[in-house]
């Protein structure tokens, strides 16, 4: 299981589901394949990810006697139905506690710090989209909510590289997304999107938290921002669009990243860069993550000119094309002051996953 988080307005909404996400959907299978003690084992390592502890060990003893051919398949329907109660349940825990607090501040109560931190996590926002690849099947379910993107590299007979996307964008420029939204919110056509975002200000049309988009207006004068032609709430959702891909023998990778890497570069050329790094790395079975923020390459102890760790770190590797390549535009871009950073750059998250 893998999962790519994209934060905004703050950081207490994605490092909420960073830290959660995956034991979540986690649990959720666990409770769907509860009769099969081999699959509970695969989980818990899963779920170690998050809940490190003593039982480390006795999960990798364990595992040995868990095989591929024991595991259960789900079927598709199953699946998309989970990891959408994942998501919903998930935001609306974040909502409904942050609600709570507000009510109570309404009500006289003073705002504790406690409360804040619940308060700010339901008003900032994110984006998340998780991969599960299931490897008795050899199939990969994706459930995406927002602009995180999945592609797999398709390796051709012919030499070439073909991109294939596993997951749509979900934004202005998706016609599925302008669609549904309009239809919920008839007569208002002329404001709900405008400037290409939702009531002028939100970029994805599907997020979590961002509760100044989905609470009654009752709720949010005077504490949270209301914005322009905020009439029939909730105007985007948690709810995520979940695809389903049958492994093919020429599907050598997984490309799991934030918009601010797909704003740089197309499907294609990332499919390729990679493709190109797969000579140099040690092993066709691992897996090459990098949550990449500005401080990787900031560090004097680094070498910002696309050495090693850009010829052996596949995800690096696109991290640093991405940024421009040269050690002229790595640097400029990444020595930004924080107050124009933004205008140049978003925030790059990227994860390489390899398939045997």
């Amino acid at each position: 299981m893998f999962s790519v988080i994209d934060g905004h307005k703050g950081f207490r909404c994605s490092d909420y589901l960073q830290k959660y996400i995956l034991h979540y959907i986690s649990s959720r299978l666990h409770e769907v394949g509860k009769q099969d003690e081999d699959f509970q084992v695969l989980l818990d390592m899963s779920s170690a990810v998050s809940d490190k502890g003593n039982r480390d060990l006795d999960i990798q003893e364990k595992s040995k006697e868990a095989t591929p051919e024991s595991l259960p398949d789900f079927t598709p329907s199953v699946l998309e139905k989970s990891l959408q109660e994942v998501f919903l349940s998930l935001d609306d825990y974040i909502s409904s506690v942050g609600l709570s607090d507000l009510k109570l501040v309404m009500q006289g109560h003073s705002l504790s710090p406690e409360m804040r931190e619940r308060l700010m996590t339901a008003i900032e926002g994110a984006c998340a989209i998780a991969a599960l690849v299931f490897e008795n099947s050899k199939s990969i379910t994706v459930a995406s909510t927002g602009d995180c993107r999945v592609v797999v590299g398709q390796s051709l007979p012919n030499g070439t590289w073909r991109a294939l996307p596993l997951s749509d964008d979900q934004n202005a420029q998706n016609p599925l997304e302008v669609e549904r939204l309009m239809k919920a919110h008839p007569g208002e056509e002329e404001t709900v999107i405008f400037a290409n975002r939702v009531l002028g200000s939100l970029m994805p049309f599907r997020t979590f938290g961002d509760v100044d988009f989905k609470w009654e207006r009752k709720y949010l004068s005077g504490y949270v921002p209301v914005w322009p032609n905020y009439l029939t709430p909730p105007y985007i959702t948690a709810e995520p669009v979940v695809t389903h891909h049958k492994l093919q023998k020429g599907d050598k990778f997984m490309i799991l990243a934030s918009d601010g890497l797909w704003e740089r570069m197309s499907n294609k050329e990332a499919i390729e860069i990679v493709a190109e790094s797969i000579g140099s790395v040690k092993s066709a079975t691992s897996t090459s993550m990098l949550g990449s923020l500005i401080n990787f390459f900031q560090s004097k102890k680094r070498d910002v000119s696309g050495g090693v760790c850009c010829r052996e770190n596949a995800a690096t590797k696109l991290l640093w094309h991405a940024l421009g390549g040269t050690d002229e535009n790595v640097t400029q871009l990444l020595n930004l002051p924080t107050s124009v950073s933004r205008m140049y750059r978003d925030d790059i998250t990227i994860m390489v996953v390899f398939f045997r």
